[in-house]
Formats: structure tokens, C-alpha cells, sequence
């Protein structure tokens, strides 16, 4: 009787090591995630005049101008960049709201990621 006892609990623990491992893989994306958003929040907040370039990528701040209706000549600087991502995640920007948090950071960079692809796959399609 002690064999389906064994049986019963290696099915367990194969479970458990299956949810654990995705539970691993989620904590090392939702890690990349949270230092991106550090990273830029760090930036904005120790250099906020330098261009937008040190933390988002030519697309990205592309989709950013043109989210904006800003034009290709003006440069965008990081303070200005991550209140563009927060005010896509949901931050307001008036004047007595303070920095955008991380929550909205990190609404706004999901909402980017997907207007960015969208702009590799239209200028990949239409040659622009």
C-alpha cells in the first residue's frame, strides 16, 4: 500500500516543481521589467535635461514624438520622455500631481511596446 502513497505524492511534487519553475520565469521577467522602470525613473530623476536617447531606444522615441505631435528636429529629454509613457499609463501630469509612479510607468511602457510594433510592422509593410 505504500506504492500508490509514493505514486500520489511524486505526482505532487512534479506539480509543484512545474508551477515553481513558472514561477521562476515570471520573477525573472517581472525583474527585467521593474529595473527598466527603475532605470528610467533614476534617469529622469538624476539628469532630466539629457536627451531622451540614453534610455529609450530611436523607435521608441519616435513613437513618443509622434504620440505627441512633436517634431522630428525637437529632441525630447528623459523627464519629458517618462511623463509621455506615464500620461499613456494613466497619469494625469497636472501641476500638483508630483512624479508619475511606478504603476503608470509601467502601463505606459506595455502601451509603447505595443504602438512600437505596430510601427516596425507598418514600416516594414509600407517601406517608410
Amino acid at each position: 500500500m505504500i506504492w500508490p502513497t509514493k505514486k500520489y505524492l511524486h505526482g505532487l511534487t512534479s506539480i509543484y516543481l512545474k508551477h515553481f519553475q513558472r514561477r521562476v520565469v515570471m520573477i525573472y521577467l517581472f525583474s527585467v521589467i521593474a529595473w527598466r522602470i527603475y532605470y528610467v525613473k533614476h534617469l529622469a530623476e538624476a539628469a532630466p535635461d539629457e536627451d531622451s536617447s540614453l534610455s529609450f531606444s530611436e523607435e521608441e522615441s519616435l513613437v513618443l514624438k509622434i504620440e505627441n505631435k512633436i517634431s522630428d528636429d525637437q529632441r525630447i529629454t528623459i523627464r519629458e520622455a517618462l511623463r509621455f509613457v506615464a500620461k499613456m499609463g494613466g497619469f494625469n501630469g497636472r501641476k500638483s500631481d508630483g512624479e508619475p509612479g511606478t504603476v503608470s510607468i509601467w502601463r505606459g511602457l506595455i502601451k509603447l511596446e505595443a504602438k512600437v510594433e505596430m510601427f516596425r510592422y507598418l514600416k516594414e509593410k509600407y517601406q517608410f
